[in-house]
């Protein structure tokens, strides 16, 4: 659908016809529904907004399937159409979630430039930049951008509080990966949930070997992080608390996810987690995990076996 508007608007008229209401054609219900006009009507401005619209929805929904790959070429083709920085925000932290870091930040140098802002704009691109740079091991950059996001993020603490909750949250964990990589002292000091659960994690992980091997099977699991951003950077913390055999033990604290995202994005964090440590032997091996489930998710006999499977 989306090429097909892109090659109407390559002959289209540059301007609309007079009292014109141009809206996307679809089906309507029932015979007294809307009417829409004809495609050939439609001015080019308004075909290409269309298609970049269909090419950005289609870039979501690979990526929710965890088909990076795909999702990279449809995200190509919307920012072709669009540059502006509020469509590159919303892009890019889903294609980062299918591990394309390189492409991820590929599209962030070509397409971020002079463009309208839209209202998440710089805290999610500030998102994905620490998130870039912690894949790059440039953890100067990413103790600053983190700090950077969490104030970006107390901006929307009363417009949108879940949304300012997620981006504070995922500066903190960030910050503290920082920290441990760095070794340095200093973490954020805020008296809300995940920043004691952050102390609580820090003070574990600098206890002596022979009293934290026995405290860290009492820590509870901050499972609301599971499914967020952060979550590399939730998994390198829990790693620090056994650093001599820190696979194991995440196999051993982590939950059995039966939900197949969340099995993908698990995976794919679990090798960013490793190359946080530089641990290249299991980056490898959950990124060929990844792969593999992804491949096999992405024929219709895979789909038909896990939708039976109840994946």
């Amino acid at each position: 659908m989306a090429s097909g508007l892109e090659r109407e608007a390559s002959h289209a008229p540059t301007a609309a016809a007079p009292n014109v209401d141009f809206l996307l054609p679809k089906q309507t219900r029932g015979t007294n529904g809307p009417n829409y006009d004809e495609l050939s009507q439609h001015p080019a401005d308004s075909l290409k907004r269309y298609a970049r619209d269909y090419w950005f929805q289609a870039t979501l929904v690979r990526a929710a399937e965890r088909q990076g790959l795909r999702a990279v070429e449809d995200a190509k083709h919307a920012l072709a159409l669009d540059e502006k920085d509020e469509t590159l925000s919303i892009i890019v932290p889903p294609l980062l979630a299918c591990g394309r870091y390189s492409d991820a930040a590929n599209l962030m140098a070509s397409h971020h430039g002079p463009g309208t802002h839209g209202k998440y704009d710089p805290v999610l691109l500030t998102l994905s930049r620490t998130l870039i740079a912690a894949h790059d091991g440039k953890w100067n950059d990413v103790a600053r951008l983190s700090s950077k996001l969490a104030s970006l993020g107390h901006q929307y603490s009363s417009a949108k509080p879940k949304f300012a909750k997620v981006m504070i949250d995922s500066a903190l964990w960030l910050g503290l990966s920082s920290a441990f990589v760095l070794r340095k002292a200093d973490t954020p000091d805020t008296n809300d949930a995940t920043n004691q659960a952050i102390s609580r994690w820090r003070k574990l992980v600098e206890t002596p070997e022979a009293t934290r091997s026995r405290r860290r099977w009492d820590l509870p699991l901050p499972t609301h992080e599971l499914t967020s951003p952060v979550l590399p950077a939730l998994l390198y913390v829990m790693s620090e608390a056994a650093p001599k055999n820190a696979e194991t033990w995440l196999d051993s604290r982590l939950p059995v996810l039966t939900d197949r995202r969340d099995t993908d994005l698990m995976l794919r964090a679990r090798a960013e987690a490793a190359r946080w440590r530089g641990d290249a032997k299991a980056e490898k091996l959950w990124n060929q995990r990844a792969s593999q489930l992804e491949e096999f998710l992405a024929t219709p006999r895979g789909r038909v076996l896990a939708t039976l499977a109840g994946l």
